[in-house]
């Protein structure tokens, strides 16, 4: 989305099982960054907040999130009024500020080109039906 609405040049790297191997990969500096939900930074890697070992890219969601900072909206960003429409619907489906950082140790003049991991469960390969933990009646 970011690639197409506001012209960055992040390339989606797919394959990984889940967050502690998305997170393993930015440790051996397999990948430059990830996604993830606020909550999900705080739980489970609270001494990465702690040291400022990630950077805080982009905000997604309707309104910010105080504990963040200022860190801009991806909606901010966006400038074309059609592109804009598009990223307030995706935003809108996203009730808890999921947000892109980087590791710090990769310079600020590499960010743009870096490797992305996605998080997600639809990406990792591990899918999973909603009603699959469900016991029937």
């Amino acid at each position: 989305m970011a690639n197409r609405l506001l012209g960055t040049r992040f390339k989606m790297v797919q394959g990984y099982r889940g967050s502690v191997e998305l997170d393993l990969a930015m440790e051996r500096r397999e990948t430059d960054g990830r996604a993830n939900t606020w909550d999900g930074w705080a739980a489970a890697k609270p001494d990465w907040l702690a040291r400022r070992w990630v950077v805080h890219l982009v905000q997604t969601g309707l309104s910010k999130l105080p504990e963040i900072g200022d860190v801009p909206l991806f909606l901010d960003l966006v400038k074309d009024p059609a592109d804009r429409q598009v990223a307030e619907f995706l935003s809108g489906a996203t009730p808890i500020s999921r947000n892109a950082r980087r590791a710090t140790s990769r310079p600020a003049a590499r960010w743009p080109a870096s490797r992305w991991t996605a998080s997600c469960s639809k990406c990792s390969g591990r899918r999973r039906s909603w009603s699959s933990g469900r016991k029937r009646r």
